[in-house]
């Protein structure tokens, strides 16, 4: 299971990256380093003298960051720890999974006329419609996003997501899969890396993140930050191994026209990116005490944080 501890309260800072594994470092050179008080002076001494290049001594996983662009306002930055002659390979991996994502986009968008999306809402009648995988999946996790709400859009399709179909129970249904999308293209792209092998990936994408695996010092950190004050912004460094993290925030597009007494609602989920931001945009829009109520209910999710107006942090569970 998952855990995701709490680290500290403080003004907002990269965690700071090194090149190896301080504990690898102390065991190859234990003998050298018990004669000197400082082990990082032993260690530059050492290298100066035999000209041992760092990225040796330190090992060769290293971590790495990429960055690409899938739309306008959608940039993935990628932080990745592997061999320090693998950032070619890596690089290309994300590349690829980059367009894939990209892709889908152009496909699903909801305002491209051409659009899947687009051309399954023209049909304005109950009955079963084939459909993408992809959009699939996203009608699925809306569904049961719906279901835990208990709106009534849960009650009114069903989704095969087997043989990807979609069945409208009534006529003019209204599907907005926008508060979904972009998680569910993150989780696309860092399902693709770990296809290709990364298996050490950080990904994140305007409040959201998805980790897999570790840093190459110790569990990924994924940030809860107070970003609306125009002062120091105020952050919890959340320890976190597998699990997808979104933060919708009152200032964000599509967002900031839903009444709320809630800055934002980050939601911690082993279940994806798509299911937090999901839960996240349903919980912002409920307001503070309902959202309590939503994400204490068992399942619901792993962790989340609500910020309120006041700039204070709620945690649940607390």
């Amino acid at each position: 299971m998952t855990t995701i501890n709490r680290l500290s309260t403080n003004v907002i800072a990269r965690p700071q990256r090194g090149r190896g594994n301080p504990d690898d470092q102390l065991d190859c050179f234990a003998t050298l380093a018990m004669t000197c008080r400082s082990f990082c002076y032993v260690l530059l001494v050492f290298n100066f003298c035999l000209l041992i290049p760092l990225s040796v001594i330190a090992g060769d996983a290293v971590q790495m960051t990429f960055s690409e662009t899938v739309a306008p306002d959608f940039k993935a930055n990628l932080t990745l720890v592997c061999d320090s002659s693998q950032r070619a390979q890596a690089g290309e991996a994300f590349h690829k999974a980059a367009l894939h994502a990209r892709e889908v986009l152009d496909r699903l968008d909801p305002q491209n006329p051409m659009g899947e999306v687009f051309q399954l809402m023209s049909h304005n009648t109950k009955g079963t419609f084939s459909i993408s995988p992809d959009l699939a999946q996203i009608l699925n996790t809306s569904q049961q996003v719906s279901l835990r709400l208990k709106e009534p859009l849960a009650k009114k399709l069903v989704v095969d997501i087997k043989n990807n179909e979609v069945t409208f129970k009534t006529d003019n249904i209204l599907i907005n899969i926008e508060p979904l999308l972009k998680g569910y293209l993150a989780d696309l792209i860092m399902q693709d890396l770990e296809k290709a092998g990364w298996s050490n990936n950080l990904l994140e994408t305007g409040g959201i993140y998805i980790s897999r695996g570790r840093d190459f010092n110790g569990s990924w950190k994924i940030p809860v930050i107070d970003n609306t004050t125009a002062t120091a912004h105020h952050a919890f460094f959340y320890k976190a191994g597998n699990i997808a993290s979104a933060t919708v925030n009152q200032d964000e597009k599509g967002v900031a026209s839903i009444p709320s007494d809630l800055k934002s609602v980050t939601v911690f989920t082993e279940e994806g990116a798509c299911r937090a931001q999901g839960m996240a945009t349903a919980a912002f829009a409920a307001g503070f005490d309902n959202a309590k109520k939503i994400l204490k209910v068992a399942g619901a999710a792993n962790h989340s944080v609500l910020i309120d107006q006041n700039g204070k942090f709620v945690r649940i569970p607390d």
